[in-house]
């Protein structure tokens, strides 16, 4: 039995080489950059909706309740976005100086372990206090 070769498209393989924020890898300054930072603005605003959503039912009371979640998940955007942008542009400059290429898993590994690591931070300053 002979096997047929498979036939890509180039198109295809080019976008999948070229990465998205959901498959590939990536291979620019800027691409890695945005990856990682939008993985950290991503987990951020979901910790952030998360405890808003937990502190509005807390205190469901209160006449503007309802309108915590939104301010927390604007502000865990807003530290999302300055502490992966910052973190990220050292993190794109390690991968862009060395041979590394970048896959999608590994920028949504570091966004999330920006998160971690944010949240271990906070918690540890009101725990260890």
């Amino acid at each position: 039995m002979s096997q047929t070769p498979v036939v890509i498209d180039p198109n295809v393989a080019n976008n999948l080489k070229d990465g998205s924020l959901f498959y590939g890898s990536f291979r620019k300054f800027g691409d890695m950059w945005f990856a990682v930072t939008f993985w950290n603005v991503l987990s951020c605003g979901l910790i952030y909706i998360f405890c808003g959503i937990i502190a509005s039912i807390i205190a469901r009371k209160f006449k503007f309740s309802t309108l915590v979640p939104v301010f927390t998940l604007l502000y865990g955007m807003i530290v999302g976005f300055s502490t992966g942008a910052i973190s990220g542009l050292a993190i794109a400059a390690i991968y862009t100086t060395g041979p590394f290429i970048m896959s999608w898993h590994t920028a949504a590994a570091w966004g999330l372990g920006l998160t971690f690591f944010h949240v271990l931070i906070n918690l540890g300053r009101g725990l260890f206090r």
